[in-house]
């Protein structure tokens, strides 16, 4: 190879260094944290399972998530880790259900749409419970919007990040339970693990509640309460406010790429 060829080729190289390195640094600065990113090859196939451990800086980076037509694969789906799920009210006995699922699409650097939690097996006491055209035993929300907040831990190197879903339009849920009608309003909020500044393809959300108070009802630094979910009961002459209400739902998510949240 000669001089000038060489020189060329370290000077490209030398180019990749760069705009991996500043790519990196634009992931954070280029989106409010925490949010999505996930791995991109800058040079070549990937060699590794985790872009951390990918070999030379400039093969690789870290990269906000990108939308939009041209790049379709941005659905998710997760399943219930636990058969304890339920959802309670303050005023009413819990309904319980023997699993769960969800799946939903990314919709920006932090926010998730059309997301559908599905439950099975559920049952208020004794009688079975369901949503409107599904069959006996089945919850399913209505369309759902999810964004990343903190929790605690803002601004520290171990913050707690939380996600927050809430209806696109109209209730959260509705379901009956021989002839008693149960509808959730609000939001739910819930902690993210497993991907906080870690590339991977698998994410943890658990929804944690006791006796119908949910654990978190706001993102750190706002009102408590702000993101409270909210129980209305029907019993035969119209829905009535019925407390707060808690979801429990444990679920492990598999992302459609090597991803992480960046906090």
């Amino acid at each position: 190879m000669g001089l000038r060829a060489a020189h060329g080729r370290t000077l490209w190289l030398c180019l990749f260094a760069v705009l991996a390195a500043s790519a990196v640094a634009c992931s954070c600065a280029g989106a409010a944290l925490p949010s999505y990113s996930n791995c991109v090859a800058i040079e070549g196939p990937f060699t590794s399972a985790t872009c951390h451990h990918l070999g030379p800086p400039d093969t690789w980076a870290v990269l906000p998530f990108e939308f939009g037509p041209e790049h379709p694969n941005t659905s998710f789906e997760a399943h219930a880790m636990k058969d304890d799920v339920r959802v309670e009210t303050t005023s009413l006995t819990a309904i319980t259900c023997q699993g769960g699922r969800s799946d939903g699409h990314f919709a920006g650097s932090k926010e998730q749409q059309s997301v559908f939690l599905s439950f099975t097996g559920c049952r208020l006491g004794t009688h079975k419970c369901a949503s409107a055209g599904q069959g006996p035993g089945k919850i399913v929300t209505s369309p759902l919007q999810g964004v990343l907040g903190y929790l605690a831990g803002k601004g520290t190197g171990a913050p707690t990040v939380g996600l927050s879903l809430s209806a696109e339009t109209g209730p959260l849920l509705e379901a009956t339970c021989a002839g008693v009608g149960v509808r959730l309003t609000g939001a739910v909020v819930g902690t993210v693990t497993q991907d906080i500044d870690f590339i991977n393809k698998i994410s943890t959300e658990s929804f944690v509640q006791s006796a119908g108070v949910q654990e978190f009802t706001s993102f750190e630094g706002g009102a408590p309460g702000e993101q409270e979910l909210s129980a209305e009961i029907d019993m035969g002459g119209g829905y009535q406010p019925a407390g707060p209400a808690g979801l429990q739902l444990s679920e492990r998510v598999q992302w459609p790429m090597l991803a992480e949240i960046e906090a």
